[in-house]
């Protein structure tokens, strides 16, 4: 994969339509977020490709932002009664710099002002509720964070399996997914009534923060959506509620079954595992 990706790179630098990504960790140079993503899945015999959630205000292409790449096996995917997806990555867009125009460069800088106008690593965030402070804090020992848009997928699956592990295999989270509209969506966990929630802080403008593990109740998740929109501000790529109560409605209410917390198991590598990597629940449960 990486030799691809780097052929890519040198083959189609100077194409004008040409788009930088980052897949898996490797940056290319790309025509669009499709061939990205089929770059990195290239033994995949059937690609779909996901729009993210939003677009930034004004921002003409709602690929640059980024793509979740899923891959599956002639048939049909899983809600029209075929095959479900087997591999799944995401392509973050990666603009080269040097080839900007001084007009976006401006914007791009008034855009980051803007954002550490917010919050940044100094700021208190000891009343928030995290994982440090729950019943799920040695369980979580090793849940990493997560703040960027679009990392929910890959986060909550890897949060999952660590708790799993973790508590010697006692706690067994469930993990959901709130569909948006008119596209988008939200993955999470839940274990004995609380949200677990490892990039909660993705929705909101915390600078260089490097973010905490949400951990708490529905009422607790709305009251502290509403002090981080008063006190931080929303993140305008992933977030565009104004409340605690429609940041919870866009994110959290109604969410589906994804991968039951009974179906974890460990692996070689000591982590646990949902036995499948994508949703599994029954359309409708």
């Amino acid at each position: 994969m990486r030799t691809l990706l780097l052929t890519l790179l040198v083959v189609f630098p100077s194409l004008a339509l040409a788009q930088h990504w980052e897949v898996n960790g490797i940056e290319g140079t790309f025509g669009d977020a499709n061939a990205a993503c089929r770059a990195a899945l290239k033994d995949a015999p059937v690609l779909e490709f996901a729009p993210p959630a939003r677009k930034p205000e004004g921002e003409e292409s709602p690929d640059r932002i980024f793509r979740e790449c899923w891959a599956r096996e002639k048939g049909g995917s899983s809600s029209d009664g075929g095959n479900p997806a087997s591999k799944h990555t995401i392509a973050w867009f990666s603009p080269a710099k040097e080839n900007e125009p001084d007009e976006k460069k401006e914007e791009k800088t008034a855009a980051g002002k803007e954002a550490q106008r917010g919050c940044t690593r100094e700021t208190d965030f000891s009343w928030f509720p995290s994982l440090e402070k729950s019943s799920l804090n040695a369980a979580g020992k090793d849940v990493v964070p997560d703040m960027k848009p679009g990392s929910c997928l890959l986060g909550s699956q890897s949060a999952g399996g660590r708790l799993f592990s973790g508590s010697q295999k006692k706690v067994r989270a469930d993990r959901l997914k709130k569909e948006a509209k008119p596209v988008g969506e939200h993955y999470f966990l839940k274990h004995k009534g609380l949200i677990i929630d490892p990039t909660f802080f993705q929705f909101f403008q915390v600078g260089d923060h490097p973010g905490l593990v949400f951990v708490g109740t529905e009422a607790q998740l709305v009251q502290a959506a509403d002090k981080l929109l008063a006190q931080c501000g929303a993140n305008p790529a992933s977030n565009d509620s104004k409340s605690g109560l429609e940041f919870k409605a866009a994110n959290f209410t109604d969410a589906k079954l994804c991968n039951a917390g009974s179906t974890l198991e460990l692996r070689e590598s000591g982590f646990g595992e949902y036995k499948s990597t994508i949703c599994d629940a029954p359309k409708g449960k």
